[in-house]
């Protein structure tokens, strides 16, 4: 079950990463306009599309400072488990 909820987690952090570089793409910025906003280097920017940074995770603050930064709405939501679907 472990290697599951490992699974899983690694499944969503790719899902964000994926999502936060179509964001800044869309909005026509580059990972070093990007970094500029958030005040952090370009390579944190690229880490965090490319989830390099071993076993790491998002933080909600982190996804708030980026959320601002890319002008959109941060929504995190817990739903009830369909019986039978892992997600």
């Amino acid at each position: 079950m472990a290697g599951m909820a490992a699974a899983t987690m690694s499944a969503r952090s790719e899902e964000i990463a994926r999502q936060l570089r179509a964001l800044r793409e869309k909005r026509g910025l580059s990972q070093t306009d990007l970094a500029k906003i958030l005040g952090v280097k370009q390579t944190n920017v690229s880490m965090a599309e490319t989830r390099n940074a071993k076993g790491s995770v998002f933080r909600v603050d982190t996804l708030e400072q980026w959320a601002w930064a890319l002008d959109v709405d941060l929504v995190i939501e817990f739903r009830e488990r369909v019986p039978g679907v892992t997600s």
